[in-house]
Parts: C-alpha cells; sequence; structure tokens
C-alpha cells in the first residue's frame, strides 16, 4: 500500500483583536467615510452638532475639495475649508485649521441610498419641489409622435 502524506497550514495571524471599520454613505448612495468607530460614539462640537474626528480616529473620506466658506457664528467668524461628495456635492464635512475634521451632522447614514434619520420630511419636501419644478419645466409630449 502506498504511503499517505499529507500537508496542512495553519495560519499564525490573530484577527482578534483588529475593529471592525464602518462605512457611511451619502444620501445619493455614493461612500463617503469609512471609519473604526459608529459615529452616535463621537463627541459633538456644541456650535454646530457636528460630529468631530480627531487624529485619533482611524478614518478615510472618500470626498472633494469644496469652497471654503467664512460663516458668522455669535462669538465671532469661522472659517470652513468644506468637503463635498464626489458624486452630487452635498457638503459631508469640514475643517478649520488641519488638525480636526467635522463631520455635518446629517449628511452621511449607514444604509447606502438611505436618508439620515430626522432628514427624511425636509428632505421630502425639499425633493418633491424640486421634482415638480422639473416636471412644470418639461415640454409636453405629442402622444401621436411617441
Amino acid at each position: 500500500m502506498p504511503k499517505i502524506i499529507s500537508s496542512s497550514i495553519i495560519s499564525a495571524s490573530d484577527h482578534q483583536n483588529e475593529k471592525p471599520l464602518h462605512v457611511y454613505y451619502c444620501i445619493c448612495g455614493e461612500y463617503v467615510l469609512i471609519i473604526d468607530k459608529e459615529i452616535d460614539y463621537l463627541p459633538k462640537r456644541p456650535t454646530d452638532r457636528s460630529y468631530v474626528l480627531t487624529n485619533k480616529r482611524v478614518f478615510r473620506f472618500n470626498t472633494v475639495d469644496g469652497p471654503t466658506v467664512v460663516i458668522k457664528r455669535p462669538s465671532g467668524f469661522e472659517k470652513q475649508c468644506r468637503r463635498h461628495c464626489p458624486r452630487c456635492q452635498l457638503p459631508i464635512a469640514y475643517h478649520q485649521n488641519g488638525e480636526n475634521q467635522y463631520l455635518i451632522d446629517g449628511s452621511v447614514t449607514l444604509e447606502q441610498g438611505g436618508i439620515p434619520e430626522g432628514l427624511g420630511e425636509h428632505l421630502g419636501k425639499q425633493l418633491e419641489a424640486q421634482l415638480e419644478s422639473q416636471l412644470e419645466n418639461q415640454p409636453e409630449v405629442d402622444p401621436s409622435r411617441a
């Protein structure tokens, strides 16, 4: 009888200490943020309720640079360098001095193509008005020519 020789490979890597990554999407469906912690557990900035992303967090934006805007606050003026969704140009985040990034409250969702919680009614009315405007401006189609 022939000898049977088998070999097996045992992986020595230990994946138990790795933290899961969380992917967040713009309302258009484009992924815009990957982060090591759920954003609900991040600190919020009191002035505009934006989530604070410090250098202690592991995160990666999929955004494009937008305009720099100056906003008037009760304590003075604030300069924001905006970051927009690469697909629909919705503002997602901003930074002021390069140290911290601020994720705009309500700009992302965990569900691809979903609407962030709390924006449904407001956004629904805005989209409905936009759709009505587009339908009003369309030329009428003659059914005999279709």
